[in-house]
């Protein structure tokens, strides 16, 4: 009966958006599906179709995703590049970067003038990272998607995947380079990654062939200043002394890992302090002192 009265398809896309809402997305989803079939005329089959795609895909339910963006970009209508973006992002979770590519290759190109461009762009970008021989090649794009987008919502975020991406390849320069680029943006600092990129860009500093102590203890003291109820505080006080250590600092990495102890509720990290509390003392020629947190060191693991 709710099929036969005037917008009964707007209503049940209406009842569908307030389960969505309500965070019951297989329920949501379901009700989404049902509509190509109960309207087979209505003009919102596209956007049920793609409504039902993001359901499936925040349930990891990623074939159904995948079936429903492809229909959407097959439709080749008003939502095709955001559909084209989602399905990139479904068939990267999927394990099919190289599909991705393609697939947003395609939207990039019939949809040049679509606000959905720059996340297609994005889509492609990590898409290029999932391929392991090709993160080299996706890194630098990161970085200049940031660049080339500076106020889109990826921005930020594109950013910070650049600095975690040098990290993770070891390209020291280029983490400290995009660290420090993402810093002195104004609105960027303001962004909830902003301690993950402190945290990277010290340890890029901390790690690279000639270490730079000074700047990765300033990364890290800046982290626990700026955002003292991030989760990483109790990495970066272990950071500064690490860096007090690597500095020759050895009584001040002493005094500000001990006065740090309440912070390193996990037993590895206060094992790793103590680490180098001991490693400080031998480093400054107190044998003696430092057995027994080396001792405390293998007890607190």
């Amino acid at each position: 009966a709710a099929a036969e009265f005037p917008s009964a398809d707007f209503a049940l896309m209406k009842y569908a958006q307030t389960l969505f809402e309500q965070e019951k997305l297989p329920e949501a989803a379901a009700q989404y599906e049902s509509l190509p079939q109960k309207f087979k005329e209505s003009s919102y089959i596209e956007l049920a179709l793609l409504a039902a795609g993001k359901c499936r895909f925040r349930t990891e339910e990623f074939p159904s995703a995948q079936n429903h963006f492809t229909a959407v970009v097959n439709l080749k209508q008003d939502d095709a590049p955001e559909a084209a973006y989602w399905l990139g992002r479904t068939l990267v979770k999927l394990m099919k970067p190289a599909e991705a590519i393609t697939a947003l290759d395609q939207a990039i190109a019939a949809y040049p003038k679509s606000e959905f461009l720059p996340l297609c762009k994005y889509g492609r970008i990590d898409a290029i990272f999932a391929i392991a021989d090709r993160q080299k090649e996706a890194v630098p794009q990161f970085a200049q998607f940031a660049a080339e987008n500076p106020k889109h919502e990826k921005a930020p975020e594109s950013l910070y995947r650049a600095t975690r991406g040098a990290l993770q390849l070891e390209d020291f320069a280029a983490a400290q380079k995009y660290s420090q680029t993402f810093l002195a943006n104004a609105e960027f600092v303001k962004h909830e990654l902003a301690p993950q990129v402190l945290l990277t860009g010290a340890e890029s500093y901390l790690r690279a062939e000639v270490p730079d102590p000074t700047k990765s203890e300033a990364f890290f003291r800046r982290l626990v200043a700026e955002f003292p109820q991030h989760e990483d505080v109790p990495r970066a006080h272990l950071g500064v002394g690490v860096s007090l250590h690597a500095a020759q600092k050895y009584d001040a990495a002493i005094d500000h890992l001990t006065k740090s102890t309440p912070a390193f509720k996990d037993p590895a990290l206060l094992a790793e302090s103590r680490l180098w509390i001991g490693r400080s003392h031998l480093d400054a020629g107190r044998a003696k002192d430092a057995v027994p947190v080396l001792q405390s060191a293998q007890q607190a693991k």
